[in-house]
């Protein structure tokens, strides 16, 4: 909100300081009044005003206000991010040259230079200078209907040939061939609005006729049947469209609006333009026999009422003289005109249809709008007046952008090929230095590791052969028979176990020898040698030799 109020502020001291260049200081207090009549919000800081894509700058410069709307177009539609409608004082309006520097100066604060540089611009000529006409022609290919539409413009625009601008578009085809819509302005007109933006830094893109954004504005609350009748009124203009089973069929524009009405009020109540103007917005068409202002605008109000239903009668008859008899079934009203208290009442009276405003928040804004981009597959109008030679430069400033930014994109991708192997490089021994640090860390636990690894093993080697043994010994004596006695046990390197007794005979040495080579400890058991004891007469000492079974160990 701050902001807000600090750009309004900026805005009013700018106006306030070009007033004085033009030597226009008792306009002050008017200009303050006509800041009652913009339309916000306000624009936002110059860092912040335009960050996003498909964003378009729309420009009306007209004979007493300009209009300004900055809008974003996507799939889901259109959005307006800001609008601003700035009245020009009448004491300014009424000089060409004052005129055109005060919207000079009025672009130049709310659109700088800076802005138009970055923001593609929509520019809307005034309906008085365009001619809008509707072929019908039997062709569809755009090549061949562009030749067709040349022969076409010298049969039915006033002008010769060499000294207007022309555009098309198709509206409508089918077996029969297309409808086209045909635009067309002298050079002369559109060289003069051009300069005037260019005083202001701002080159557009796109110039459009006033009868065609009425029609594309429109486009979504436009009924697809019936005849309906676009009236957008303005403070010196008022343009028509007569719009046929949703194709535009008839555009014409009327060089009066509201000024007129509001000249005559300002001579019948003694007062200024600008009061004459605020009491008309605030009663309108409205009848009070008990309020001598409200009766006195009444009575100014109802003639210029009925001139504009008689020129709407005249369109529709026009109309009627060319495509047979047929009956209008709506009629929609836009512009800051149409906010007259009663008028859409009084016009509905007065031809006897219905009558609606149209659906935007501010009315004054419904025609420069159409101008904005469509949503893909929208059956909207494109007409663009802007010089061939014009056209010609921009398209060369488009390939040039596009091949710098393709270009930029390829050098980015280069640089990203190029340095994605030094990238790996450096990771990779990122990696190996954090490797290295973590193992310089642990080498201190994995010596004590493996020096305890050690030990756990020597216990085990141990432990391992001191059961075997027992386990061979107690093996022994389970298999010794009762007659052998077991002197001395001798455990040997080579997994050899000596065995040295008495037995009670020969055959129980040879016995007890083949008993122990059957176990399944040993692989084998033989009977070195057996003696005979001197002092006992059958016993004799006995020695075998018995391998041990290493897979059962």
């Amino acid at each position: 909100m701050n902001e807000d109020r600090s750009d309004k502020k900026r805005l009013d001291e700018a106006v306030r300081t070009r007033m004085k260049g033009l030597g226009l200081d008792a306009l002050f207090h008017q200009v303050d009044k006509s800041r009652k009549d913009e339309t916000g919000p306000a624009p936002p800081s110059p860092a912040v005003m335009y960050p996003r894509a498909g964003t378009r700058l729309l420009v009306d410069a007209g004979s007493s206000s300009v209009k300004i709307a900055c809008v974003r177009t996507g799939r889901e539609g259109m959005t307006v991010e800001w609008s601003r409608c700035v009245a020009i004082p009448r004491i300014v309006a009424s000089d060409e040259m004052k005129r055109r520097e005060f919207i000079t100066n009025t672009l130049a604060d709310l659109a700088g230079e800076p802005h138009a540089e970055r923001v593609p611009v929509r520019t809307l000529l005034p309906g008085g200078v365009t001619v809008i006409k509707t072929l019908s022609l039997p062709a569809w290919d755009r090549d061949e209907l562009r030749g067709m539409v040349e022969l076409e413009a010298g049969r039915v625009l006033p002008f010769p040939r060499s000294e207007i601008e022309i555009d098309f578009d198709v509206a409508a085809a089918d077996e029969r061939g297309s409808t086209v819509i045909l635009a067309a302005a002298r050079r002369d007109d559109i060289d003069g609005h051009l300069a005037l933006l260019e005083a202001a830094g701002i080159t557009p893109e796109t110039v459009g006729a006033a009868g065609v954004a009425l029609f594309n504005s429109a486009l979504p609350s436009l009924p697809r049947e019936g005849n309906t009748l676009q009236v957008d009124i303005g403070a010196a203009a008022t343009n028509i469209n007569l719009v046929r089973n949703g194709t535009l069929a008839l555009s014409r524009s009327a060089a009066w609006g509201t000024s007129v009405l509001a000249e005559k009020l300002a001579g019948a109540l003694g007062v200024g333009f600008d009061t004459a103007e605020s009491v008309l917005r605030e009663n309108g068409l409205t009848e009070s026999r008990d309020d001598p202002t409200r009766t006195a605008v009444h009575r100014e109000a109802v003639p210029w009422a009925e001139k504009l239903a008689a020129e709407l009668d005249r369109t529709v008859k026009h109309f009627q003289l060319a495509q047979g008899p047929s009956r209008i079934t709506r009629v929609m009203l836009s512009g800051g005109g149409s906010m007259l208290p009663g008028l859409d009442v009084f016009l509905e009276n007065r031809l006897g249809v219905q009558t609606r405003m149209c659906g935007d928040p501010d009315r004054r804004l419904h025609a420069v709008l159409g101008l904005a981009p469509a949503p893909p597959g929208a059956p909207s109008l494109d007409i663009n007046l802007l010089p061939q030679r014009m056209k010609s430069t921009l398209s060369a400033r488009r390939r040039k952008n596009r091949l710098l930014t393709a270009l930029g994109a390829s050098a980015a991708a280069l640089i990203v090929l190029i340095g994605l192997p030094f990238l790996a490089v450096g990771l990779r021994q990122g990696k190996v230095r954090r490797l290295d640090a973590a193992l310089s860390r642990l080498e201190p636990g994995i010596a004590e590791v493996t020096a305890l690894n050690e030990k756990i093993r020597a216990v085990q080697g141990y432990v391992s052969a001191a059961q075997s043994s027992l386990e061979i010994m107690r093996e022994i004596s389970l298999i010794a028979p009762p007659d052998v006695t077991i002197d001395r046990f001798d455990f040997k390197k080579d997994s050899a176990v000596i065995l040295v007794g008495i037995a009670a005979s020969n055959s129980s040495a040879v016995g007890f020898s083949e008993s122990l080579s059957q176990s399944s400890l040993f692989t084998s058991a033989k009977l070195l040698h057996t003696r005979r004891k001197e002092r006992l007469r059958r016993a004799v000492d006995f020695e075998i030799r018995c391998i041990v079974n290493k897979s059962e160990g």
